[in-house]
């Protein structure tokens, strides 16, 4: 896939193994299967993370060895934009959740 949505669809996929995964840690007690309002805002975070890459380009010169990072202007419509593919970040990653991860971890049944 080598489309934004593919990718932001597979940013999404990776983001809920992170959390179902970080759920299962030991060593990471804060998040938990009974912590819903936690994993609520992990999932947040990282659609946040999701969303930045979507406002940031960056171009990679291989001969000079250059990489140039460009961030969008604090605009109204950036931030705008922002919010509106944070939200389409955080369903699509809500959504391979629901889709991928949860019907694994309750053992198969589908809630």
């Amino acid at each position: 896939m080598d489309s934004v949505f593919g990718s932001q669809v597979i940013y999404a996929a990776v983001t809920a193994w992170v959390i179902e995964r970080l759920k299962r840690a030991s060593w990471f007690p804060v998040v938990t299967q009974q912590t819903e309002r936690v994993n609520k805002v992990l999932a947040a975070v990282f659609a946040a993370l999701g969303t930045v890459g979507i406002l940031v380009a960056h171009t990679w010169e291989p001969t000079s060895h250059t990489l140039t990072i460009t961030i969008a202007g604090l605009t109204a419509m950036n931030v705008v934009t922002f919010a509106w593919n944070f939200l389409g970040q955080y369903v699509l990653t809500k959504g391979a959740y629901h889709l991928a991860v949860k019907p694994i971890s309750n053992g198969g049944v589908k809630t």
